[in-house]
């Protein structure tokens, strides 16, 4: 059985869409805030407070390892390199490594408006470029780097489309939408591009 890691994870929201798909799934985090207040306490076993860039496992533990929803973005380059260092350590042979990050080439980026004055000042200095995160991947040993924008509309397109109901077919329909111009143009800015590598 294939086995994962998110570093990040929050609330372990895709360990758990990975375990559906036959991924035996784990997540790590600085806190466990978010699994506390939002996760069947099943999933605990499947969770440990811990550094992304000091990753309490053994060499080759994982086919994947993901960092989503913008994390990567919170770390310092010095910290970038220790967590794609770790990540490199902890994938088996041709394991695959999956981030996604928000793109500061994008002119309607609107993520920051969540975050507090402080955190949007620390990310602003951290946002990386494509170019620059595959040549990071490139450094820590990864192959077969590749970069993929989506979210290549403004949130205001995005309010009111839900997952149920009417709005899921707007949601749908603007999905098809950006992986059609990604498909096009895939030097367009996204809200957020999703690198893969291989180990």
């Amino acid at each position: 059985m294939a086995t994962s890691l998110d570093v990040g994870s929050g609330t372990l929201r895709y360990p758990q869409v990975l375990n559906r798909f036959g991924v035996r799934s784990y997540g790590i985090d600085l806190s466990d805030a978010g699994i506390r207040a939002c996760v069947d306490q099943r999933w605990a076993g499947r969770f440990a407070v811990a550094d992304g860039t000091a990753m309490p496992f053994r060499d080759g533990s994982f086919d994947l390892v993901t960092c989503m929803m913008g994390t990567v973005n919170h770390l310092s380059a010095a910290q970038r390199e220790r967590f794609l260092a770790e990540s490199f350590r902890t994938l088996r042979p041709g394991g695959l490594l999956v981030v996604s990050a928000w793109d500061p080439a994008c002119r309607f980026q609107t993520f920051m408006s969540f975050y507090s004055p402080a955190e949007m000042a620390q990310l602003r200095t951290r946002l990386t470029e494509r170019e620059p995160l595959r040549a990071e991947c490139a450094a820590a040993g990864f192959g077969d780097v590749r970069t993929t924008p989506f979210c290549t509309f403004p949130d205001w397109l995005v309010t009111g489309a839900g997952a149920a109901g009417t709005n899921a077919d707007r949601l749908a329909r603007l999905v098809d939408l950006d992986r059609d111009r990604t498909a096009h143009d895939p030097t367009v800015s996204g809200q957020m591009f999703l690198l893969s590598a291989r180990r």
